[in-house]
């Protein structure tokens, strides 16, 4: 007779006489009849003994094991001792410089507003250009400009006291000289009537020594709105 597993014997589901006919071949197979003792034994276990029992962790071979990975997934992945896949130090190296990249090309970004014009130790050591309030500008509205001339040319505008843009409206930044005028770029003012921008300039200041600042609505277009807000000292 073939050896019979404790595991194929569901003693529970044996009426009487099948249990009584087993034990009976039993009797002359000792490997069924320690296959039974021990289902028998399994069978009588309190529950609890059983929800115990410690588990064995299954192990499967995924498709493709035992053939050589390609060179890039080599780079990129690596197994181990668990079987679990861990980035290389490539792909760590490789997602540092990306992430060092991105912060450097957001902090570019953001050479226009609040922290960029920090960083221009040349334009922020240029002689100041006072602005001062033009026509119905709030009493305390102020500002400064500084430039810097030359095939990089830029200037950088601080102003206070003005009114919110909001959406629909924006100031313009202007230079005038030998009966032209020419626009050097906008910007918007915070809820606090504060706002700084740092733009290119192409145009010689030599050239154009006076400045101001109008607010624009989209209607102005790209014209000159007439609404002067802020003017150079000296300015007409």
């Amino acid at each position: 007779m073939s050896r019979q597993d404790p595991e194929e014997l569901l003693v529970g589901d044996l009426t009487p006489d099948e249990l009584t006919a087993m034990r009976g071949r039993a009797a002359n197979d000792p490997d069924l009849a320690a296959a039974l003792s021990l289902a028998e034994a399994l069978s009588a276990a309190d529950a609890d003994v059983w929800r115990a029992a410690e588990t064995p962790s299954l192990r499967f071979a995924p498709d493709g094991a035992g053939r050589e990975l390609p060179v890039w997934s080599r780079l990129c992945i690596r197994s181990d001792a668990r079987q679990h896949s861990v980035g290389a130090p490539f792909v760590t190296a490789l997602a540092t410089v990306l992430l060092v990249v991105g912060l450097g090309a957001g902090f570019l970004l953001r050479g226009g507003l609040d922290g960029g014009p920090e960083t221009d130790t040349r334009l922020e050591a240029a002689a100041p250009v006072s602005l001062v309030r033009a026509g119905t500008a709030p009493v305390d509205a102020g500002g400064v400009a500084r430039m810097v001339a030359g095939g990089d040319g830029r200037m950088v505008v601080r102003v206070h006291g003005l009114p919110p843009t909001g959406d629909r409206g924006w100031y313009q930044v202007w230079m005038h000289g030998s009966g032209r005028t020419v626009s050097v770029g906008n910007f918007r003012v915070r809820a606090d009537g504060t706002g700084v921008v740092k733009m290119p300039l192409r145009v010689d200041p030599r050239r154009y020594p006076a400045m101001d600042v109008t607010l624009q609505t989209p209607a102005d277009g790209n014209r000159h709105s007439g609404v002067s807000v802020l003017r150079s000292s000296g300015a007409a």
